[in-house]
């Protein structure tokens, strides 16, 4: 029979085994699927940057983890808005 301390540190080990496990498995599960991939990943993996959109007028944002934030950028060097939710913003 194990004492208090005993069975707290093989429950704590159970504990820990188990959550490592659970990490691995969703990670695994979103790679597999594809879960949190954006229009700025290419084929080969995750670019590191996050898609903002502003709402009111549609234009797309790049972030960075460090909290830089630039323009989204097409092959013109023009900013990636969203044409409709301009002219929507211009009716109101």
């Amino acid at each position: 029979m194990l004492n208090s301390y005993q069975q707290f540190k093989k429950d704590f080990k159970d504990f820990i085994m188990y959550f490592v496990f659970g990490i691995i498995f969703w990670v695994t599960i979103a790679n597999l699927f594809e879960i949190g991939y954006d229009s700025t990943d290419s084929e080969e993996g995750r670019s590191g940057l996050r898609l903002f959109t502003d709402d009111l007028t549609g234009c797309q944002y790049l972030g960075t983890a460090m909290g830089g934030i630039t323009p989204r950028l097409n092959e013109e060097s023009q900013h990636i808005c969203d044409e409709e939710a301009e002219i929507q913003r211009l009716q109101i």
